[in-house]
């Protein structure tokens, strides 16, 4: 009964009092994470009782909608950097003009939701969970936490937002589901280039022009309190961290073995051989 309490105050986080009956009748969250709250609420207490047995250090990362000439864009980064630190991180933003402006030269962002997230963790420590940019903002929210909930492995929640959030409920679910949760608000974010002019080949490697190198600067700036979350670094020293990152190559190296494995996945899902009969 307990945690269907805390469920209805996560729904209460974006909903608001008034709307928490909607959010529990939502269709698509229904069609998402279950069709009733009792199934819901099972699968987060059977998680929370396997999180206790586990040691792993499992990061998610849910970002609101991503505006184009937002700073925010910075965190688009923040599961490459996470991964390269060896840190298994799931990422989950929804597909707006600048992520795919990012992102699509390099991958299929659709097709990449048909990975198996754990061999995906288990390959690469990274996977990159992009959602339809029409979805309803507090319902992609829900939802994606409430996965990110059900994971037995999870340990430390980032919520990347442009909403209003009960800090202290927040802390309330932390302490419950055993997990550490931080939220970095996406308001007043600096605003930079358009996505459309950001160079991939300057942003993530050495030789840079002044604006590449600014955007460095700023996005290194932007990412330091992530990293330094998970990691334990002062914010200082994550700037340096993911600075040195964006100058090395290394972000960029991770991002072409992850847009390589979507690739050689969904080739073998399409090539797989089926089966004639029966045994």
């Amino acid at each position: 009964m307990f945690v269907s309490q805390q469920f209805s105050q996560l729904i209460q986080l974006f909903y608001g009092g008034q709307h928490a009956e909607e959010g529990l009748e939502s269709p698509f969250l229904k069609s998402h994470v279950g069709n009733a709250v009792t199934d819901i609420s099972a699968s987060l207490l059977q998680a929370k009782q396997d999180r206790q047995q586990q040691r792993s250090e499992g990061v998610y990362i849910i970002q609101s909608a991503i505006d184009d000439r937002s700073s925010n864009l910075a965190f688009l980064f923040a599961p490459l950097i996470l991964a390269n630190l060896n840190r298994a991180t799931i990422y989950s933003t929804q597909i707006t003009a600048p992520v795919s402006t990012i992102l699509s030269p390099h991958y299929s962002l659709e097709s990449a939701l048909q990975l198996d997230i754990d061999k995906a963790l288990d390959a690469l420590n990274l996977h990159m969970h992009m959602m339809d940019a029409d979805l309803d903002p507090s319902e992609f929210l829900i939802t994606q936490i409430i996965q990110a909930l059900m994971r037995a492995d999870l340990r430390s929640l980032i919520l990347i937002v442009d909403q209003d959030v009960d800090r202290n409920r927040l802390k309330d679910l932390a302490d419950f589901f055993q997990i550490n949760i931080t939220v970095i608000s996406s308001n007043d974010s600096p605003e930079i280039v358009p996505s459309a002019e950001i160079s991939m080949h300057q942003l993530l490697f050495k030789r840079k022009d002044e604006t590449h190198t600014q955007l460095t600067r700023l996005f290194s700036q932007r990412l330091a309190p992530v990293v330094s979350f998970v990691v334990g670094l002062t914010e200082a020293q994550s700037t340096l961290l993911i600075e040195d990152m964006f100058y090395a190559e290394h972000i960029f190296e991770k991002l072409s073995v992850y847009a390589e494995y979507v690739q050689t996945q969904i080739q073998y899902k399409e090539n797989k051989p089926r089966r004639l009969f029966a045994s």
